[in-house]
């Protein structure tokens, strides 16, 4: 007995052992949580290859923490990366945990610029509410009406008709009771349900008050374009690759100054987005959207080259001083059919350059009279008179080059007669001399004209021949500050 058991604990011992160096089975079978890792490699290249590869498969790591790459933005236009590629993001104060940064700036660029093409113009006749009146609710009266005609069926009743035959009328009227006492309860059903739907159902409904007018709408293709500087850095080593990009978005437009806010129809193509001239600058404006997936591709294109010396610092300072500035877009007619370009004011062909006048760059025209003038106060508001502002929040701004943008209504002030727009296009701010008492000038100024001294605008000139005194505009400006 002592023999089989000893006999017994050898075995068992001997199959532990032997198992000890075989996989666990618990610990790989389906569904089991099993950490994923971040891919390490020994390059930056191979790194992000792995990175995407892991990407193909949905198997990269739901944290980022312990990624060894991750992407960062920079430069004075933001990025929009397409989420075609997962990666993490990093700030410059926040890069130092990562080994590679794949660094991306968007760089503008005004020979390029921008362009739209026109698909299709059109004066539209819509409407839009301005109120609301109280009427008797059509579907109250239909539901009044199909009560009546029910009661009046029950109260009707039913005429026998006889034939001689006493049998056959016997039939007859036993067949026309069960006849009446299954159609008496249908009836009974149908009423309660209309007398139910009837107590629900308002006497009184608002219908809104419509008012007839008239919009212009354009509908057309536009364009933006940027080039993307890409780096590819190796923090450990102070070595990367680089690359420059061109990128464009294409975006379908429907584009209308005039249509009034609270219209609700819809006449445009619905696959366009709505968007003003002012709106639609603001997005010319912005780089284009950016595919991860073809950045990578482009960097293990570039990396095929042998490293470079580059740092974070490098790539971001020379970024800062190869990025322009804004552009101001600006739509050129063109002929029907055709691109029209909207070209930035930075980068205005010599003949354009030369018709600029430097005395005038800071005021604007207003509508398209053009008989009242802004100027600014900021790089990118004007002080206006107000009565010269459609009833809508946008306004045509007429440039010093002859150039037509929609400006945006900020700010009114009724006791002072003048009004804050904002302007998609800066020009030159003027400085208020608030200490100076404005001199009533010896020629008629245009409507809205500044009254200056050497220190700045003493006054508003207004066609009423009032003047608005600077330091009366501080309720107009709020909070801004004035050029000193």
């Amino acid at each position: 007995m002592r023999f089989f058991v000893l006999f017994a604990s050898a075995v068992v011992t001997t199959g532990c052992v032997a198992q000890r160096g075989a996989p666990d089975p618990v610990a790989e079978a389906p569904g089991t949580d099993v950490t994923v890792q971040w891919p390490q490699a020994s390059t930056c290249p191979e790194t992000l290859a792995a990175i995407e590869a892991m990407a193909d498969r949905g198997a990269l790591p739901p944290s980022s923490e312990g990624a060894p790459l991750a992407v960062l933005a920079h430069g004075r236009t933001p990025v929009a990366f397409d989420p075609d590629l997962p990666l993490p993001s990093a700030t410059a104060e926040g890069s130092g945990a990562y080994r590679c940064l794949l660094t991306v700036a968007a760089i503008t660029d005004p020979a390029a610029g921008a362009e739209r093409r026109v698909l299709r113009e059109a004066r539209l006749r819509s409407s839009y509410p301005t109120g609301t009146k109280r009427v008797v609710n059509p579907r109250y009266t239909e539901l009044r009406d199909s009560l009546r005609d029910e009661t009046r069926e029950d109260g009707a009743g039913r005429r026998a008709i006889t034939t001689g035959d006493p049998a056959i009328d016997l039939v007859g009227v036993i067949a026309g009771g069960i006849l009446d006492g299954a159609s008496a309860l249908w009836r009974d059903d149908e009423r309660a349900g209309i007398e139910r739907e009837l107590a629900e159902t308002g006497r009184y409904e608002d219908q809104p008050i419509l008012s007839p007018y008239g919009y212009t709408l354009t509908e057309l293709e536009a364009v933006r374009r940027a080039s993307i500087v890409v780096a590819l850095l190796d923090r450990r080593t102070g070595e990367g690759w680089r690359r420059s990009l061109p990128v464009e978005e294409r975006l379908d437009v429907a584009l209308s100054d005039d249509r009034h806010p609270d219209d609700p129809t819809i006449q445009h193509t619905p696959s366009f987005r709505p968007m003003t001239s002012t709106t639609l600058a603001a997005w010319e404006r912005g780089a284009p959207q950016v595919s991860l997936r073809r950045i990578a591709a482009a960097m293990r294109d570039a990396a095929r080259a042998p490293a470079a010396p580059l740092t974070l610092a490098a790539v971001i300072d020379e970024t800062r001083s190869a990025d322009a500035a804004p552009r101001a877009l600006v739509r050129r007619d063109a002929p029907e059919g055709s691109i029209a370009d909207v070209a930035p004011a930075a980068g205005l062909p010599a003949r354009d350059a030369a018709a600029l006048d430097p005395s005038t760059d800071h005021r604007v025209r207003l509508g398209e009279a053009g008989h009242a003038v802004g100027f600014f106060v900021t790089p990118d508001e004007l002080v206006t008179p107000l009565d010269v502002l459609p009833r809508s929040s946008l306004v045509a701004l007429t440039y010093a080059d002859g150039e037509v943008i929609h400006g945006m209504v900020e700010r009114r002030d009724p006791m002072l007669g003048l009004a804050l727009v904002y302007s998609p296009r800066e020009g030159t701010p003027l400085a208020l001399d608030e200490r100076a008492a404005p001199i009533r000038p010896t020629a008629t100024p245009s409507h809205g004209e500044p009254l200056m001294s050497e220190a700045g605008v003493t006054g508003v000139w207004l066609a009423d021949r009032r003047i608005v005194p600077a330091r009366s505009l501080a309720g107009l400006l709020g909070s801004r500050q004035t050029p000193e």
